[in-house]
């Protein structure tokens, strides 16, 4: 995941500073900051794994932007399952763990396709008659 949206958010920094460049860019020290913060909020799962550096002048002008990739987390990627089974057995609970798994792909495709996704209710009343709107097609 971080591959695909590192060449993306690299190449947004680089639009940036070559606005800085051009004659009618964007130079101004709060607008660059700007930008920079709107393209950290589209990709906030790559960002910080960066180090931004702008450089400016003694008129609130950004003369450079530099940026240099932090090493990535080793850590990322694991999880912990919880579950309220009585199943004392590994493989039981793992069998359960696939088949829900199996069942929200299901639903994910199933509502892409019905053009169902994303969702924004905001109520149980509104999720559940999506819910029962999704099954009925299915």
């Amino acid at each position: 995941m971080n591959s695909r949206f590192s060449p993306r958010f690299e190449q947004g920094l680089s639009q940036i500073k070559e606005s800085i460049t051009k004659k009618s860019g964007v130079k101004k020290q709060e607008k660059v900051w700007e930008r920079t913060g709107r393209l950290k909020t589209k990709y906030p799962s790559i960002h910080k794994y960066y180090d931004i550096n702008t450089e400016a002048n003694d008129k609130g002008i950004i003369t450079d932007i530099t940026w240099k990739q932090k090493e990535v987390d080793k850590k990322e990627g694991r999880y912990l399952l919880r579950t309220t089974l009585d199943q004392k057995n590994e493989q039981v609970q793992w069998t359960i763990y696939n088949i829900i798994r199996e069942i929200e792909g299901t639903f994910r495709t199933l509502k892409a396709d019905l053009d169902l996704r994303p969702i924004y209710h905001k109520t149980d009343d509104a999720s559940m008659a999506h819910l029962h709107l999704g099954l009925l097609a299915y």
